[in-house]
């Protein structure tokens, strides 16, 4: 685990936190040099004056506005801090490992759910290996988490006009439920509902704060939109994967349809997999 220290206490710096694999590293500190910022916390993190820098033990001070890295080193150098011990947030830079953007997004809405008090579960369908349903776990560990998935790959009742090429009967497959349940901080709380979708929401009532969608195909996107939009509390979320992706077209035809049936608006992010986010 490495201690990180984060230049700019400013929407770049939580920014740079929440892109971080928390498994790897640990913020410990901000520093800015606004007075005003200086005393407070972002996200729970102390902003301390730069001259303080000294007292604290770190092994990298993250610079989180590219634009102002010459001024900042200038500055570090000034206060004893080694060049080999600055990095700079830019995805793949610096000899840090950036997560994808959609992770800082994440932590971002959670954070708004907190904040208002948003009631509800998560869900995720679409599970696989668990990757992201891990963090869902990890940030509201006191929430069930229901995960919805075959476990087996896709399922030969979803094929559909957009993903005729897609329905590969060995994708998606090397994957269990003891496989992700192993990944979580609070399984307990972690809820698995193994089999076809939406056949495996029958008898559920619950209310969601926040939906991961990532189904990869039409029907399960359409089916997912169709069974937890209604049931999703004011304030909460939906993540829908791969959007914009080239391979799975069937993913933006689902959304496109159902958001223009019932009038929901929608916004894009630019991830790597060309997320949308759907809000109530």
């Amino acid at each position: 685990m490495k201690d990180i220290v984060i230049f700019g206490a400013s929407v770049y710096g939580k920014r740079a936190m929440y892109s971080l694999d928390d498994r790897e590293y640990r913020v410990v500190a901000f520093i800015d040099n606004n007075k005003k910022k200086q005393g407070t916390r972002v996200a729970g993190i102390p902003v301390l004056a730069p001259e303080e820098i000294g007292r604290i033990a770190f092994d990298l001070v993250v610079i989180s506005v590219a634009i102002y890295e010459e001024d900042m080193r200038i500055q570090l150098a000034s206060l004893g801090v080694p060049n080999h011990k600055i990095a700079v947030y830019q995805p793949h830079s610096g000899g840090v490992f950036w997560q994808d953007f959609r992770y800082a997004i994440l932590r971002a809405c959670i954070d708004e759910i907190i904040r208002n008090n948003v009631e509800g579960n998560l869900a995720e369908l679409g599970v696989y290996k668990g990757e992201f349903a891990q963090n869902l776990n990890k940030f509201m560990p006191d929430r069930k988490l229901y995960l919805f998935d075959t476990f087996e790959g896709f399922d030969v009742r979803d094929k559909h006009e957009y993903d005729n090429d897609m329905l590969n009967a060995h994708a998606f497959r090397d994957t269990s439920t003891t496989l992700v349940l192993s990944k979580m901080v609070k399984p307990e709380n972690v809820i698995i509902r193994k089999g076809y979708f939406p056949e495996t929401a029958a008898g559920l009532n619950e209310r969601f704060c926040f939906v991961s969608l990532d189904a990869d195909l039409y029907q399960p996107i359409l089916n997912g939109l169709e069974y937890f939009y209604p049931r999703l509390g004011h304030g909460g979320y939906i993540f829908v994967h791969d959007f914009d992706s080239l391979i799975w077209t069937g993913v933006k035809a689902a959304v496109l349809d159902y958001c223009s049936k019932n009038r929901i608006s929608y916004v894009p992010i630019l991830d790597r997999g060309g997320s949308v986010i759907i809000t109530k």
